[in-house]
C-alpha cells in the first residue's frame, strides 16, 4: 500500500454534528502515505478543504506541513498531499 484515504465516520448529510473552526464538515478521511507517495483529492463544488496532519511531514498544494501543522483551502479543484518520509493525515470536504 503506498498510498491510502479512507473515509472515516461523519454525521449524514444534512444534519449537525462535526464542524472545525466555524467551517461544517461533510466527509471526513484518514490518510496514509508511504514514503515518496501523493495522493490526490477532487474538491471541485465543495467549499474547501481542511488537512491536519497526525504523524510526518507532508507537502500540501505547495505547503510544508509538520506534526501538528493544519491548513484550510479554498477555491481549489483539488488537494495534492505528498510526502518524502511517510505520514498520517486527516482530510475534511467543508460544506
Amino acid at each position: 500500500m503506498a498510498a491510502l484515504l479512507q473515509g472515516i465516520a461523519t454525521p449524514p448529510r444534512g444534519e449537525e454534528g462535526v464542524q472545525l473552526p466555524g467551517k461544517p464538515v461533510r466527509d471526513g478521511y484518514i490518510g496514509l502515505l508511504e514514503p515518496g507517495n501523493k495522493v490526490i483529492h477532487p474538491i471541485e463544488g465543495l467549499k474547501g478543504v481542511w488537512v491536519q496532519v497526525i504523524d510526518g511531514n507532508i507537502d500540501v498544494n505547495g505547503e510544508a506541513l509538520s506534526v501538528g501543522d493544519a491548513v484550510s483551502l479554498e477555491d481549489e479543484k483539488e488537494v495534492r498531499v505528498a510526502t518524502e518520509q511517510g505520514a498520517h493525515f486527516l482530510l475534511f470536504d467543508l460544506v
